[in-house]
């Protein structure tokens, strides 16, 4: 679906390509009635190589002679003639290409012998651009650049009434003609959103024209003109800086374009040109915002930050006292680089140490930067800077299908309270992909598999979190596995590996959540921190995850049979939501019955690991002072005497104060 200045040649004559989007016109095929197709035939040729697009392409024609006044026919000799060929890409030039000897090309190469591509790419060639290239588009759609493949921001470029007709038709999100909201997409995220409903998708979804496809090519050719000569007039055009306007009519013949005689040019098309009236002229142009500057480099050199991006009122610039832009000019966002300390089972692999992972496969993790060694396979760069290392798996020959390449963590690691969430970035692109998957092996049990992605899953840097629900102080031992499909472009990557306390329901998305908690954030952004720092504020979504919670619940000590399920996953039933780790009442935390607010962990990630080496009496100095949470060194004591009674009826879950 390539569509740029080289496919349009001679739209404006003089001018090239006309993309000033500073009109309020409302059609989307050729300005310029001299690249239609005058006769309203078009001759085809299928090459021997290609009779495997007779099927599509005949459905495709057939629609086209049931819905439309256009007739496809077999090429017998025609000077002007389409021919499809198996290029790299699916494409066409737009309208009728007079001076093209030997034919104009239509491209299906691989992936594009569809009928809905078949039938958008044959648009084009009658005249058709894509929807989102009007003029008023920026009404009905946001095109986020930011999230557009490099080199292919111009397939989202829009063009001025000069150079596109809309028919007199409403902008239409069912059109063949329309990019869904993905297209050329980086990173995976949307490229084109609606802008009243963000979240719907549209584009390209069908196999025919929509409706309205039809009515627009029945009105560019005026169908309704059966007989030889001058079609209808077009609409006029919005009236220029000169205050002038125009529109065109074209000679409806059987191959002399001259045959209507009277003020025609060589190609057949008759234009008048008229003074616009004192009402219409000048036109008063509404502004809207041009695109978005690239983001500024974030301020912080590891941890989470702030960038910035910009924006001009120029997209038109408001004219002849038209509105200016509603918004803001300036955008800031949080960004985030490395991480400033990375714990014992972090790694983001930009040292050459894996950190407590290792290669136990057959074939290795290799420890990469920029390109992999194979084209069409494989990450560009890391992740997070772009100028770090990331680990991928090498699918060329001596690789064969279904070598694995394995990672392996510590043996083996104890669980801390209240579950961890593992989280990373991978790619998985090219044509042969096998799997990736993320088991988890406790001590004397079978490993689970708590992640798996099988085939391609394209280009870009992809983060996904899983968690580790294991009961606290249990072993366990991870596994990152790689399985080639198919020798050659099977590569696969990860990057920026790292596990956080708390399960992935309930965690923090930036690592400075902590130090924002502290500086009062949760109550003066509460949109932001609830929805990013939902750990740290403590704004979990509190709800059980069986249906059965509450019948089981509600049986006696039914929160107490099967603590660690219960305490997990019927957490709103047996009212264990807060904290939102699912930690039960620990002495010493603010607001649980202890003033001793000193009770903590100076390590978080280590202190638990120490206590299950038996540090805490090996080392009951260092321990009670740095690991006095882990160890249970905290001064504690009831309020009440009648505590160890309330406790045995589960009043610790009901009231948390005083016990």
């Amino acid at each position: 679906m390539i569509i740029d200045c080289e496919l349009y040649g001679e739209l404006v004559p003089g001018k090239g390509c006309s993309k000033t989007g500073q009109s309020r016109t409302k059609r989307n095929a050729l300005r310029t009635r001299k690249r239609l197709w005058t006769s309203r035939v078009i001759p085809y040729k299928i090459p021997s190589y290609m009779n495997y697009i007779r099927t599509n392409l005949d459905k495709v024609i057939q629609s086209f002679h049931q819905d439309t006044c256009i007739r496809f026919v077999p090429y017998s000799g025609q000077k002007n003639y389409i021919y499809f060929a198996n290029d790299k890409g699916c494409s066409s030039k737009v309208g009728k290409r007079y001076a093209e000897r030997g034919g104009q090309k239509v491209s299906l190469g691989d992936g594009c012998n569809f009928s809905g591509t078949i039938t958008h790419e044959l648009l084009h060639t009658l005249g058709f651009f894509h929807e989102q290239s009007r003029d008023d588009r920026d009404r009905f759609v946001e095109v986020k650049w930011e999230n557009i493949l490099d080199g292919f921001s111009d397939q989202f470029d829009k063009y001025s009434y000069k150079t596109i007709d809309m028919i007199g038709q409403d902008y239409d999100f069912l059109s063949i003609m329309h990019y869904d909201k993905k297209a050329f997409t980086k990173n995976g995220l949307d490229t084109i959103i609606r802008v009243d409903k963000p979240n719907e998708n549209f584009g390209m979804r069908g196999k025919t024209m929509s409706p309205q496809d039809i009515v627009e090519l029945n009105v560019l050719y005026d169908c309704r003109t059966t007989r030889y000569g001058w079609t209808q007039w077009s609409l006029f055009t919005p009236c220029d800086e000169s205050c002038y306007k125009e529109r065109q009519r074209y000679c409806y013949n059987s191959g002399n374009v001259q045959a209507c005689g009277g003020n025609v040019n060589v190609y057949g098309i008759e234009t008048e040109k008229v003074k616009c009236g004192k009402n219409e002229c000048p036109v008063k142009v509404d502004g809207h915002w041009g695109r978005w500057s690239d983001w500024t480099v974030c301020d912080a050199k590891c941890d989470d930050g702030k960038r910035t991006r910009f924006r001009n009122c120029d997209n038109p610039e408001p004219k002849h006292g038209g509105k200016y832009c509603i918004g803001d000019s300036e955008l800031e966002d949080v960004c985030t680089t490395t991480r400033c300390t990375l714990g014992y089972e972090d790694t983001d692999f930009d040292s050459k140490l894996l950190g407590m992972w290792k290669n136990v496969g057959r074939i290795q993790w290799r420890r990469n930067k920029d390109f992999t060694q194979t084209v069409h396979t494989g990450p560009s760069r890391d992740h997070t800077t772009g100028k770090g290392y990331y680990l991928y798996m090498e699918s060329s020959v001596p690789a064969q299908a279904g070598s694995q390449a394995i990672l392996e963590s510590r043996p083996w690691l104890p669980a801390p309270r209240g579950g961890q969430c593992m989280k990373f970035f991978y790619t998985m692109f090219g044509k042969t992909l096998g799997s990736l998957s993320v088991t988890v092996q406790q001590i004397g049990k079978p490993p689970t598999t708590i992640f798996g992605k099988t085939g391609d899953q394209g280009v870009h840097w992809i983060g996904t979190q899983v968690s580790l629900d294991i009961p606290e102080g249990m072993k366990y031992q991870i596994r990152i596995i790689a399985r080639i499909g198919q020798p050659g472009y099977s590569d696969i990557a990860i990057d920026d590996v790292y596990i956080d306390l708390g399960l992935c329901s309930c965690h923090d998305d930036y690592v400075s959540c902590s130090k924002w908690k502290s500086a009062g954030f949760c109550a003066k952004n509460v949109k932001f921190m609830s929805k990013h720092c939902a750990r740290s504020c403590d704004t979990c979504e509190c709800k059980d995850d069986n249906a059965n919670c509450p019948a089981w619940a509600a049986q006696p000590n039914g929160c107490t049979k099967n603590r660690v399920y219960m305490r997990s996953y019927c957490k709103k039933s047996c009212k264990v939501c807060h904290p939102p780790t699912g930690l039960k009442p620990v002495p010493g935390l603010p607001g649980q019955g202890n003033t001793n607010t000193l009770c903590k962990n100076k390590d978080e990630r280590q202190c638990p690991f120490w206590r299950s080496s038996g540090e805490c009496s090996k080392n009951p100095s260092f321990m009670s002072t740095n690991c006095a949470l882990s160890c249970g060194s905290c001064a504690c004591k009831d309020k009440s005497p009648q505590c160890p009674e309330w406790a045995q009826k589960e009043e610790c879950i009901k009231t948390r104060t005083g016990c």
